[in-house]
C-alpha cells in the first residue's frame, strides 16, 4: 500500500469499512500503573469523500456488547449497567462533524453516542495508506470516560483518560479496478 500525504486524498466515493478487518482497543489503566488493554468490535462503519476531494463524514459504529478484556468480571462490569449497558444501548457511534487536515496532521472532529447520549470528540488519523480500491487507516483519540458518563470512580481505581487506537481497512463501494495504485502518505 501507498502512504498518502492527507486524508483528503483518498479517491472521491464511499469508503466502507470492513468490520473483519478492523480493530479497536482500548488501554484502561487502573490502579495507577496496570493497564487493561481491551477491545471492541466493529458493525459498521464508512468514509464518504465528496467529488471536491474532501471527507464529507465519517460514521462508525461499535458494539457495546463486544467489550473484551480476557477478564470475565471486568466484561461483565464494563458492558453491564454501570458503565456502557449494553443491553439498553447496545451501539457506540462516532460520527464528525468536520474534517480538518493541515499540512501536519488530518483529525476528524464529531460526537460519540455512549448510553444514548452524544458527547463531542477529537479522533487524530496517524496513518492512511490505499491501494486500488482498499484503504487503510490508523487514528487514536483519548476517551475521557467522565466526561461521556462512564463512571464516577476515582482516577486512583480507573483512569479517567483512556486511550484508544483504531486500525480500519475500507473497501471502495462499486469501485472499478484500477490498473495502477494511488498515492497517498503518512498523516501526523
Amino acid at each position: 500500500m501507498t502512504p498518502l500525504d492527507r486524508l483528503d486524498q483518498l479517491p472521491t466515493g464511499t469508503w466502507t469499512m470492513d468490520p473483519a478487518h478492523t480493530t479497536v482497543r482500548a488501554a484502561v489503566r487502573k490502579l495507577l500503573i496496570v493497564d487493561a488493554p481491551a477491545s471492541l468490535e466493529l458493525v459498521e462503519g464508512s468514509i464518504r469523500v465528496d467529488d471536491d476531494g474532501q471527507v464529507a463524514e465519517i460514521v462508525a459504529v461499535l458494539d457495546a456488547a463486544s467489550y473484551e478484556s480476557g477478564n470475565v468480571q471486568r466484561d461483565a462490569w464494563a458492558t453491564g449497567p454501570a458503565c456502557l449497558d449494553a443491553e439498553r444501548h447496545p451501539h457506540l457511534t462516532f460520527r464528525s462533524r468536520d474534517v480538518r487536515i493541515d499540512a501536519d496532521r488530518s483529525v476528524a472532529i464529531g460526537t460519540v453516542a455512549v448510553r444514548g447520549v452524544d458527547h463531542p470528540i477529537m479522533i487524530e488519523v496517524s496513518d492512511a495508506r490505499v491501494q486500488g480500491d482498499t484503504a487503510a487507516v490508523r487514528a487514536d483519540l483519548v476517551l475521557d470516560r467522565q466526561a461521556v458518563g462512564l463512571g464516577s470512580y476515582p482516577s486512583v481505581l480507573i483512569a479517567r483518560r483512556i486511550p484508544i487506537s483504531i486500525s480500519v481497512t475500507a473497501r471502495l463501494a462499486n469501485a472499478a479496478k484500477p490498473s495502477e495504485e494511488r498515492s497517498v502518505s503518512s498523516v501526523a
